[in-house]
């Protein structure tokens, strides 16, 4: 009977001492989506390239076709560890805001609800980054926006 107490007593002190603690999981992850542009000319920025009547014959085929397959890829990141994907997902080379949207409501990302920061930066062709996030992990409660002085003198990024 000693020696059963004895034994229990090491294994309730062996459970304590290792601290057994519960972590969620959670994915952050950074991505650049490589010229997202809409088919739109911007008289703001040199994007004509992205436009069905630029050198890129960019149309809305070829936009669709590009947010279905960063869905895809984004769809996948992280979903070894969490179902939820990228809690925040970093992103870069994007137009505009209505780029991130259309993105977010694609159905593979869609469920994830995601967020976004975003503010048009003063590239010249109208190139910028962002954040997406999902609410339930993450509520930002200040956003600050930095311009770069870019290598080319007088050009802010």
């Amino acid at each position: 009977m000693k020696t059963w107490i004895s034994l229990l007593s090491l294994m309730i002190m062996a459970n304590l001492a290792s601290g057994q603690k519960t972590f969620e999981v959670a994915c952050i992850a950074f991505y650049n989506f490589e010229n997202l542009f809409d088919t739109i000319d911007s008289p703001d920025t040199d994007d004509f390239e992205f436009t069905p009547k630029g050198k890129n014959l960019y149309n809305s085929y070829v936009y669709n076709d590009k947010l279905t397959r960063l869905s895809q890829v984004i769809s996948e990141v992280g979903a070894t560890y969490t179902p939820d994907g990228p809690a925040l997902l970093g992103v870069s080379e994007v137009e505009n805001r209505t780029v991130l949207e259309d993105f977010a409501n694609q159905p593979l990302v869609a469920d994830r609800k995601y967020q976004i920061l975003h503010r048009d930066s003063k590239d010249r062709r109208g190139v910028d980054v962002a954040l997406l996030y999902q609410a339930k992990y993450f509520t930002p409660d200040t956003t600050l926006y930095y311009s770069l002085q870019s290598s080319d003198p007088g050009e802010e990024i």
